[in-house]
């Protein structure tokens, strides 16, 4: 049988295959035509694998009124403002200010930035020459610095802990927003809603969101109540 024919039956589970051990058997009478399939009962179901990727009506519905307060297009292309104005004086100060909340003044703060950056840059090499070196790691910011704050790092050393990879419902629910919840088991669509779950502090329903230069909005660096405060 021909790989198309297996993943189309795989798919639709409702493929007949009763003549297939027989390779004089036509191809158009191997297969269903798609009129055929479409009137046929047996077409009402969804097949288990269908079913499990794709959502109910009634999610889909949620779905469609989560995106309802999507902004439109003219509201997306609106002049963003420019806080930091590279090229002007003080645009250095304007940058972490704005960036990372900190004074460039503040020395350890500055050399922290720069030094969690290098760590990043050294997971990132060592993950493709060698494979994940942390499963928990992250850089806890959200703009890179500049080149002059990677400096006296020649005596950094770094350790990284390997730790366990999420599964993979957690995972979704790590880079999901609360909207999107129906494509989640209910009670993990939940812990993205209800006031009382111990992780809502990640799904907050009001946050900044700088445009970075970016005029379309889902382009913007977001921020939660708990990320870089924004000055």
């Amino acid at each position: 049988m021909e790989a198309a024919a297996v993943l189309r039956a795989a798919l639709l589970g409702d493929v007949k295959l009763s003549e297939d051990e027989n390779p004089q058997t036509p191809q158009s009478k191997r297969l269903k035509t798609e009129d055929e399939q479409a009137q046929s009962p047996e077409t009402n179901a969804k097949s288990p694998l269908i079913s499990h990727f794709v959502p109910s009506s009634s999610n889909t519905n949620e779905l469609n009124k989560s995106m309802e307060m999507s902004p439109t297009k003219e509201e997306d292309e609106e002049e963003v403002e420019d806080p930091v104005r590279l090229g002007e004086s003080g645009w250095k100060e304007r940058y972490y200010k704005s960036k990372f909340g900190v004074d460039i003044n503040d020395e350890e703060a500055m050399k922290n930035i720069g030094k969690e950056y290098v760590i990043g840059m050294v997971w990132v090499l060592k993950y493709y020459y060698s494979g994940c070196q942390s499963w928990g790691w992250f850089y806890p910011f959200h703009f890179a610095p500049f080149a002059s704050e990677m400096c006296d790092i020649k005596d950094l050393k770094i350790d990284f802990e390997k730790g366990t990879p999420f599964q993979p419902l957690q995972q979704l629910m790590s880079v999901l927003p609360a909207a999107s919840g129906p494509f989640l088991p209910p009670k993990y669509r939940e812990l993205m809603t209800n006031p009382d779950s111990p992780i809502i502090e990640f799904y907050p329903e009001d946050f900044a969101v700088d445009m970075n230069g970016k005029k379309q909005s889902w382009l913007g660096v977001h921020f939660s109540h708990s990320s870089t405060k924004q000055n």
